[in-house]
């Protein structure tokens, strides 16, 4: 008698396979819907975080200006100590900072490129000696675009 309750009372534990199978399926519906939406928040994150970044190197551009009577490349605002360290590899976020012309004296002009397009973002920018900060989806962004929010 004792023998037969044991083995009654281990058959009821743990999960079917079918069971494990329903769990298994309703956690990938979850993941199906919430996956798009973590990569679109980060995806947006990388943008608002490249836009930060083209105003500090337009901020920073002054203070060179200011100091050595010409403005500068991003990885020269860089080595001078102008922008962190963040930027050594002219990166950040999921982004690429390129200068898109020769700095002088009186002009300069940087891009912000997503470095992995539709995965690290969607939206390129531009800014130049106006400070004002243009993007455009899916394309170069330049002087002619819309101005950012």
């Amino acid at each position: 008698m004792r023998l037969q309750a044991v083995q009654r009372a281990s058959r009821n534990q743990g999960f079917t396979l079918i069971e494990l199978m329903v769990i298994i399926a309703v956690i990938g519906i979850i993941a199906t819907f919430a996956i798009p939406g973590l990569n679109n928040a980060k995806k947006r994150t990388n943008e608002t975080s490249a836009v930060a970044s083209l105003r500090t190197i337009s901020k920073a551009q002054i203070q060179h200006r200011n100091r050595f009577s010409t403005f500068a490349t991003v990885a020269e605002l860089q080595s001078n100590g102008y922008i962190d360290t963040t930027f050594a590899d002219a990166q950040k976020s999921g982004y690429q900072f390129v200068d898109d012309q020769v700095p002088t004296n009186a002009s300069w002009a940087v891009s912000a490129q997503p470095i992995n397009p539709g995965t690290t973002g969607d939206r390129y920018f531009y800014i130049n000696t106006s400070g004002v900060i243009r993007h455009r989806d899916g394309a170069p962004a330049g002087p002619g675009d819309s101005a950012v929010d």
